[in-house]
Formats: C-alpha cells, structure tokens, sequence
C-alpha cells in the first residue's frame, strides 16, 4: 500500500517535479526498495554501541571495499554557512553522478537542488521545516510492529537468548538484502 500510495502521489503532482527536475526519470517504487529504505532508517538508529568491539565491525554487511567517507569537514556551526560547508566537502564528486546520503540535519531542499543540478544525487529525509507528524506516527507504527514482532519470536523461541537490538540489525539486513529475518 505505501508503494502505490506513492506512486500515485506521483502521478497526481508529477506536472510539480517534471517542471523541477527534468534530468531525473521516475521509476515506481517497489516493495524491495520501500524495505530498503525502512533498514537504512533502522540502521541510521543502530548508532548506540554497547561495547568497545562494535566499533570495529567484522560484519560483511557492514564493509565495503572503498570505504564510506570520502571527504570529511567537521561543521561548527560558526563561520561557513551549512551549505557552504557541505559544499565544500563534495567539490571533488560534482558532476559525476555520484550519490551523497545524508541525514536530515545536513539535508534541506535547496542544498539538494543545488547538488542535483551538478549531477550529486542526495538521499535521505530531506525538510523543508519539520517532519510531519503523520511520518512520525508511520514510523512509530512500524516500529511498534516490529518489538511485537520481537515479543512473539521470544515467546515461541524461550531458549533463544537474543537481544532486541539484535533482533532489529537482523529485520535491517534482510529487508536491505531481500532476505527472509532470521535470528543468527
């Protein structure tokens, strides 16, 4: 339902972003691609770490051959201006379709616009002021489904010792890699 609820919004604003962003096709949202996009949401929560061996990951989900930052700037809030900074740290990748996922306090729709028009993709919850309160309950709802999820599973497997957290990095990795969730 979420997927064809967005593709008909889609459809129903399209004149709007056809007249903004004619260098991007649109494609249909799938369900793969929706619970994708739910585990990178869990995974942007996944940040508390309860012990000094969860910095150093040997979880091949979580490497990558490249590595992940490419440039860094730390932002102070004074001096540059936001935008500027994030500017700044992606001169070197304009204008070679590179993607850039940001969270949402470094994302807001004119940096995105800009990047865009320089062949910089952004992903991420982009604001204009604050999330709306229906997203909230969205991803409150979910989240809800998926500790009852977690309940049930603890109570047809007693025996199993796993932890919440665990339980969440698990629904995260199958729904980013289409897997059914299994508990390790």
């Amino acid at each position: 339902m979420l997927c064809q609820e967005t593709n008909r919004y889609y459809l129903q604003h399209r004149e709007e972003y056809d007249r903004s962003y004619k260098v991007l096709k649109w494609a249909d949202v799938t369900s793969a691609e929706t619970r994708k996009i739910f585990a990178i949401i869990f995974l942007m929560g996944h940040t508390r770490r309860d012990n000094l061996k969860e910095h150093w990951s040997t979880d091949p989900f979580f490497k990558s051959t490249s590595g992940y930052i490419g440039n860094l700037e730390i932002y102070y809030g004074e001096g540059k201006k936001l935008q500027e900074t994030i500017v700044s740290v992606l001169e070197s990748y304009l204008y070679q379709n590179y993607h850039v996922y940001q969270d949402s306090y470094y994302n807001n729709v004119v940096t995105a616009e800009y990047l865009l028009l320089r062949k910089v993709r952004v992903c991420g919850t982009i604001r204009r002021k604050t999330i709306k309160w229906t997203k909230k309950v969205a991803l409150w709802l979910i989240n809800c489904a998926i500790l009852n999820s977690f309940l049930v599973y603890k109570n047809l497997n007693p025996d199993l010792k796993l932890k919440y957290k665990a339980f969440l990095l698990n629904v995260a990795k199958a729904w980013a890699t289409d897997q059914m969730v299994a508990a390790e």
